[in-house]
């Protein structure tokens, strides 16, 4: 949590996804995972680009994805795996690694990507 702390700036917000310990950061974030939240309905979106443009309504800058292979993320994934391949699918089309830990990465998200 260190590295996203360094990395994202004042007014930025992250996504965490299959990672609970948004406890640890300094900077804003927002419980990506859907046990843990009710606020993004990703059932409704219909691709990346939805998505990217209902994260930039809430304000998110950055996604911390966690891969790790611990029973909080394996379980996460095994309940709603359309809306973890709809987030792999996202940051990888509209976000920039600007780090990474083990499996796990944290990306900026392209802001011009909002107006798609």
């Amino acid at each position: 949590m260190r590295e996203i702390n360094a990395l994202v700036g004042p007014g930025g917000r992250v996504l965490l996804v299959a990672d609970n310990r948004g406890y640890y950061l300094d900077a804003d974030y927002m419980q990506g995972d859907p046990p843990e939240q009710g606020v993004l309905d990703y059932a409704s979106a219909s691709g990346p680009e939805e998505l990217r443009r209902r994260l930039g309504e809430w304000g998110i800058t950055h996604v911390a994805v966690s891969r790790e292979d611990d029973w909080y993320a394996t379980t996460l994934r095994r309940l709603a795996p359309r809306t973890y391949a709809l987030i792999e699918a996202t940051v990888a089309r509209y976000g920039t690694e600007v780090a990474r830990v083990g499996a796990s990465g944290l990306y900026a998200l392209n802001e011009g990507s909002l107006s798609r």
